[in-house]
């Protein structure tokens, strides 16, 4: 569908599918997508849905509310011209198994609240919001982690978020933080007070760029983090 302009979608319903997986996939020219009367109830997987639709700018979605999720994934990676995504669909008790790269390459995407959703299934987390270089706003409050297993490149490259506040993450199953906060240049205000070291092998390699903020962490992680990460120019306030 490349050369996809329009699309009228008023006949269709995705009533009884349980897979959306890449529906829209590549779609570049689109630039609007009104799927507001689609029935989602039965819908476990949106892998890749609106991938790579580099020219979409709104998207409608339904009202209703979703019993259980199983995979974002690339849900909306690539969507370059995105400058906000409203997500009512999600505000519900619904679980992610796999929240992988769902937001990667939204490099318009200036807000963004999560504050509904239910993420204590939820495994992955890998590049959740890598390359989404014009975020100022991120609502991740509500977010459960205690399930997670790799956080890699998770704000990698998310250039202008200034302050970040983590302290809710439970981060005792991770096992890769690699490249988390890289290339957060204006990264001026870390919270990450309750991220521990329970994994022996856990690999925090390029964790975060070396820029003057205030880190707020514990001892156990901070001692960890300088062996592979040069924090020098950070102000570290240390957890009680």
């Amino acid at each position: 569908c490349e050369s996809l302009t329009s699309i009228d979608l008023s006949g269709i319903t995705s009533k009884n599918n349980d897979n959306l997986q890449e529906m829209f996939y590549g779609c570049k020219l689109l630039k609007s997508i009104d799927i507001s009367h689609f029935d989602f109830s039965k819908t476990r997987c949106f892998y890749g849905m609106f991938q790579n639709c580099i020219s979409l700018t709104s998207i409608e979605f339904p009202k209703t509310k979703i019993p259980i999720l199983e995979n974002l994934s690339n849900m909306f990676s690539g969507c370059e011209s995105l400058t906000s995504i409203d997500l009512p669909i999600f505000n519900t008790k619904s679980r992610f198994l796999t929240m992988k790269r769902v937001f990667s390459g939204c490099k318009s995407l200036i807000s963004l609240d999560l504050s509904s959703l239910n993420t204590e299934l939820a495994e992955n987390m890998d590049q959740l919001f890598n390359g989404c270089k014009s975020l100022v706003y991120l609502n991740i409050n509500s977010f459960s982690t205690q399930n997670v297993k790799s956080m890699s490149s998770m704000f990698y490259g998310c250039e202008s978020l200034s302050a970040l506040s983590l302290q809710n993450f439970d981060t005792t199953k991770v096992i890769s933080m690699n490249y988390m906060f890289y290339k957060c240049s204006s990264l001026k205000y870390l919270d990450i007070s309750s991220f521990s070291k329970s994994i022996s092998t856990l690999s925090i390699y390029n964790f975060i760029p070396n820029e003057e903020g205030l880190l707020k962490v514990n001892k156990e992680f901070y001692n960890e983090l300088i062996k592979n990460n040069r924090i020098d120019k950070w102000k570290i306030q240390f957890a009680n």
